[in-house]
């Protein structure tokens, strides 16, 4: 069996462009109880709204709860594991083992994963989850190929492991830094990203001491796929729908590397993987995206109406609105493409080939110097692969299947779902078709529209053969669904 593709999804749009790009799953936050409390997250109806489109498509949805809790909190994560063991997500994702034990206890229909800060760095670890009631244990950035594979093959657990995405200086998430320096507890979802500021050197110059190059580990996912790892994470649920779809489709084998990097390009490591880096796995001196390199500066001209235009050989494509970018210490120099022609031209053309000699017009405020090196920051090209597809909820059905039973006699009729049971006494005349009742029944239940439910089964008995008129099945239905609700 493959292995599944799990992408971050800090919003709706997000999670709908992560399914249209390629991924088997997603997983997401709640309002509260999230580790990316500064992300979107979903409220309990936007959850219930994604996994409509879940279930429709054969995706699924894992819920993030991967906070530690204060005993203040105990009451209302008890009230929000109740509301998901209604919806049903796939699995939730849990770092703290007094939320896994209530879980556990009270909510067994709701399937466990085992949090990454959980530090699950080692098979005795993976073990104690799994007998703890976990079915999936999220493995530690940290281990080696070697690592994992020798887990995989004893652990008899679904195991689940990031290849994409951004690192953390301390061991898998357990950090402090943010709590002393900023009081913001990254353990309870709040982290200040402390380690991607700059820090004073003792030369008395600036560096990015703890500032982390990005996961990517590229053509080694196969490796993971062929000892059957059941799941690849991507990280990223701070991240804008773009930059999750174009990591999806990159792993998917759809997007070229050079073309996700005008999406976002950190610096990349595979961290542990091949056992210690061959490479620094900090990097000091950049912060954030700058792009994909196209080429270098040969140099820049003025026109007679003392306009400036950058010349170099461009290796990609290039369209007017494309972004480029400049290396500078610390944050890089951009432009967006104003004005666009080949060299040697005086006349502007929407797009150029790769291979071609290109002029574009520079900012007044914007200084690059021959052989420079000359990034593609943003393109409209890819951007364009990934549209944030539409939603319409009457376009999916609910998620809560009910099994319905309605009782037809000549003074009303009784309805009946689950704990819930009610009658409409009202004087029915004798059916003048009665072999058509049940389809009128079942198309007045089964126009559940925009609630979460669906009917799964109808029973009617009705032993003397009675008309009951639509208006009346139709507020027998609407009255059903708000007694569920």
């Amino acid at each position: 069996m493959a292995s599944e593709l799990l992408a971050p999804a800090g919003d709706f749009d997000t999670a709908l462009t992560a399914f249209a790009a390629g991924a088997d799953a997603v997983y997401l936050g709640l309002d509260s109880f999230s580790a990316r409390a500064f992300a979107p997250n979903f409220s309990l109806p936007a959850l219930a709204d994604l996994l409509r489109v879940a279930r429709a498509k054969g995706k699924k949805v894992y819920v993030t709860m991967n906070t530690l809790l204060d005993e203040s909190q105990l009451e209302e994560a008890e009230r929000c594991l109740r509301e998901l063991d209604r919806l049903g997500p796939d699995g939730i994702i849990i770092q703290d083992l007094g939320l896994a034990s209530m879980c556990r206890e009270k909510f067994p229909r709701l399937e466990m994963h085992a949090s990454t800060q959980l530090v699950a760095h080692n098979l005795e670890g993976v073990l104690a989850l799994k007998e703890f009631g976990f079915k999936r244990v999220v493995l530690a950035r940290e281990l080696s190929f070697r690592e994992i594979e020798s887990i995989q093959k004893r652990a008899g657990v679904e195991l689940e492991v990031f290849i994409h995405g951004a690192l953390c200086y301390s061991l898998s998430g357990l950090c402090l830094f943010s709590a002393m320096e900023k009081g913001r507890s990254g353990n309870r979802g709040k982290c200040a990203y402390c380690c991607r500021l700059g820090y004073e050197k003792p030369d008395g110059g600036k560096t990015l001491a703890f500032s982390m190059k990005d996961l990517r580990l590229g053509e080694d996912v196969k490796k993971l796929e062929e000892i059957g790892i059941a799941s690849l994470k991507i990280e990223g649920r701070m991240k804008s729908p773009l930059y999750v779809a174009s990591a999806v489709a990159y792993y998917r084998g759809k997007l070229k590397a050079a073309d996700l990097e005008t999406v976002f390009s950190r610096r990349t490591t595979k961290l542990y993987f091949d056992g210690q880096p061959a490479e620094r796995v900090i990097d000091p001196d950049s912060l954030g995206h700058l792009g994909t390199p196209i080429g270098t500066v040969k140099r820049v001209t003025k026109d007679r109406e003392g306009r400036r235009w950058l010349r170099f050989h461009t290796l990609r494509a290039l369209e007017a609105h494309d972004g480029l970018q400049f290396a500078r210490p610390g944050k890089p120099a951009g432009m967006g493409i104003s004005e666009l022609r080949k060299a040697i031209s005086r006349v502007n053309v929407f797009e150029v080939g790769a291979g071609e000699d290109v002029e574009v017009r520079l900012p007044d405020e914007l200084e690059v110097e021959p052989g420079e090196t000359v990034y593609c920051s943003m393109s409209n090209r890819v951007k364009n692969m990934f549209p944030v597809p539409g939603f319409r909820k009457s376009d999916y059905p609910g998620i809560i299947p009910i099994e319905v039973e309605v009782d037809i006699a000549p003074d009303g009729v009784g309805v009946k779902c689950g704990e819930v049971a009610f009658k409409e006494s009202v004087e029915l005349d004798a059916a003048k078709n009665p072999d058509k009742t049940f389809e009128a029944v079942k198309k007045a239940f089964g126009k559940l529209g925009d609630t979460d439910y669906r009917l799964e089964k109808l029973t009617v008995n009705d032993p003397d053969r009675r008309f009951v008129p639509a208006s009346l099945l139709n507020d027998l239905r609407r009255e059903l669904v708000g007694r569920l609700a």
